[in-house]
């Protein structure tokens, strides 16, 4: 993916804001929300002018947006971060245009690390990379300079963005690696999150995933589970996020194709927090349509509530991210 981004401090920024006009095109557009009230009073721009509890910020700027913006508050940093200060910046209570920005800070050299809020973002330009994903149940983009694929220690922009009703949101960082910032960006607080476009209750919890299920083990079941026409047991191998996302349909009807045996099953490779399992299996009679007879795919397991499941499926696995 192609986007191009104004140079930062070296940071990773969670922003909120109105949507740039430029937005992105590869992803489908995201669920709509009601707009906010405009008749709250607009305080003006807030600045702390010295380190605040982590706490204490979210809390602040949880009390001064209006309703139905979106506070999207980290639940996971990496390890070297300072979570007992952090800078709140550009707080703003406009129900039109909301403002805030939230600075994290190395606990050892003091240095500007991550950054995190709710304000514009740059256009695409033609010197990035990146991934599609999903991020509190929108489609999202993570996307970095190019040249970190040769150089990943480099000091370069890496940004989360997504947008949740007709608000943008973002994370960035000019020094935390990729597979880190969509660890923060999957692991953000889900509170206030868009409804997803396909409600669904789980009928069979379960049936896949039990609480002690590892991600491979949640991977074979659900291929033993194909050709036994339990779409409610296979929907339970599935993340909320992608059920909400693609809709309970498409995802339980890989209870109906023929069963499988598993040829083969690489061991759990980590990427931002989740393990990426690459298993092939062999059908017992041809499946028709898109699949083949002998597919490979590499599946993105992660925490869902209590238990693993799957957040995607594709047919390679994702590179680790600079």
């Amino acid at each position: 993916m192609i986007r191009r981004s104004s140079p930062i401090i070296a940071a990773l920024m969670v922003v909120a804001c109105a949507p740039p006009t430029v937005r992105d095109t590869s992803q489908p557009a995201s669920p709509s929300t009601p707009a906010a009230p405009t008749s709250r009073t607009s305080p003006a721009p807030t600045a702390t002018p010295r380190p605040t509890p982590e706490t204490e910020a979210w809390a602040l700027i949880r009390s001064t947006m209006p309703p139905g913006i979106p506070v999207a508050q980290p639940t996971w940093l990496p390890p070297w971060i300072d979570r007992s200060r952090v800078a709140l910046t550009d707080l703003r209570g406009n129900a039109q245009d909301p403002r805030y920005t939230v600075t994290y800070f190395s606990s050892s050299t003091g240095r500007i690390e991550i950054v995190m809020g709710i304000g514009p973002v740059d256009p695409p330009g033609p010197a990035e990379s990146g991934l599609g994903t999903r991020v509190r149940g929108v489609p999202a983009t993570l996307a970095f300079p190019s040249s970190l694929f040769n150089g990943p220690a480099i000091q370069a922009l890496r940004r989360v963005r997504w947008v949740e009703g007709k608000f943008g949101l973002r994370i960035e960082s000019e020094t935390v690696a990729g597979d880190d910032l969509l660890r923060v960006a999957w692991s953000l607080d889900t509170a206030g999150q868009p409804a997803p476009t396909f409600p669904y209750t789980r009928a069979r919890p379960g049936g896949c995933s039990r609480q002690d299920s590892t991600p491979d083990a949640v991977v074979a079941k659900a291929v033993a589970l194909m050709g036994g026409h339990d779409r409610e047991a296979m929907l339970d191998c599935f993340a909320s996020d992608w059920i909400g996302s693609d809709g309970p349909d498409p995802l339980g009807s890989w209870a109906d194709l023929p069963t499988a045996t598993v040829t083969s099953s690489r061991p759990p490779d980590p990427i931002g927090g989740r393990a990426q399992i690459l298993t092939a299996w062999t059908f017992a009679a041809d499946p028709g349509g898109a699949w083949s007879p002998k597919p490979v795919r590499s599946f993105l397991v992660g925490m869902d509530g209590d238990r693993q499941r799957i957040f995607a499926a594709g047919s390679a696995p994702l590179p680790h991210l600079p």
